[in-house]
């Protein structure tokens, strides 16, 4: 099945894989000792309740942490999609309590800008050459930009796959904040025409 959304890029955040809830993610990831708190105050200070982010799966970790989730996920301002990765596996109705507008496998996101469109793909897990032409196909629309989480920091935040920029969006490399579409589009166009691999986010500056 086909999810697409056109939107603005005026209000719209991108981030990924902050596994809320488990408590062994700091042996399997290497995180700062207070990311949890630190990226609460990140994300509030930088999102609007009504501005669009996109979470791009792996929220939360244990189904038998309902609540735990919940608490999380509700005290994040902005309007929220999640994107399901492999660790989302609460049946959808329950996560749309914990506080998501919309929970789908995947979205092709139509982004208009001052200086033209792009289309977005956006999945939890990198795509590979087979999957990348059959999503290709199956919308009939170029794909500019790939954005997608799961690989933490074991992929760079930005580098070039298949002929286009693939965005890795895990929380680890965003230095805990949510990344603005403009920040990917502006990145994507420097791409065109230099190589360009970026490790986190904070490489840009």
């Amino acid at each position: 099945m086909a999810y697409d959304l056109e939107t603005s890029s005026y209000n719209l955040y991108f981030i990924a894989d902050m596994h809320f809830c488990h408590r062994r993610i700091d042996e399997l990831v290497p995180r700062d000792k207070d990311w949890i708190n630190k990226l609460i105050y990140n994300w509030n200070k930088t999102v609007l309740p009504n501005d669009l982010v996109i979470i791009v799966g792996d929220a939360c970790l244990d189904v038998q942490k309902y609540k735990c989730c919940q608490r999380y996920i509700q005290s994040l301002n902005g309007i929220k999609i999640l994107i399901r990765g492999n660790h989302d596996r609460f049946e959808k109705g329950k996560l749309l309590d914990n506080g998501y507008f919309m929970v789908i496998p995947h979205l092709l996101l139509r982004v208009k800008t001052n200086k033209g469109s792009y289309n977005i793909f956006i999945h939890h897990e990198p795509l590979d050459k087979k999957d990348f032409e059959k999503i290709r196909a199956s919308y009939n629309k170029y794909i500019h930009i790939h954005v997608h989480g799961h690989t933490h920091l074991n992929t760079p935040f930005a580098y070039k796959k298949f002929g286009i920029p693939f965005f890795n969006v895990s929380c680890e490399v965003l230095d805990y904040t949510p990344v603005h579409v403009g920040t990917i589009i502006y990145i994507a166009k420097q791409m065109e025409n230099h190589s360009l691999e970026l490790k986190t986010i904070n490489d840009i500056f």
